[in-house]
């Protein structure tokens, strides 16, 4: 959260998930993945449960006893296992829009 705004780029992600609640057929929803350490003492945990509150499209996934750094082996793990689990479902939507 920066200024509390969670902002990626200069995309704001709860704008964008508002945007995706509507009828709007042009609109898809976002697959959003956090992964914050839950002894994070740089970006505490409350500011990713502020975030799922007001975005609650998002899976939220909390090593508790990982701290800030994405290296950090549990931390590691949630990324990759978030990672292959997108790619998988991407891959199987293309699949689909093929067929």
């Amino acid at each position: 959260s920066v200024n509390d705004r969670f902002v990626m780029g200069n995309q704001n992600l709860l704008e964008i998930a508002a945007a995706s609640g509507s009828n709007n057929s042009n609109t898809t929803t976002p697959k959003i993945i956090a992964i914050q350490g839950g002894k994070d003492p740089i970006c505490p945990p409350d500011t990713a449960l502020d975030l799922l509150q007001s975005l609650p499209i998002m899976e939220l996934r909390i090593p508790l006893e990982s701290g800030h750094s994405m290296y950090d082996p549990a931390i590691k793990h949630e990324i990759v296992q978030a990672t292959d689990r997108l790619a998988d479902e991407f891959l199987k939507e293309q699949q689909q829009q093929q067929s």
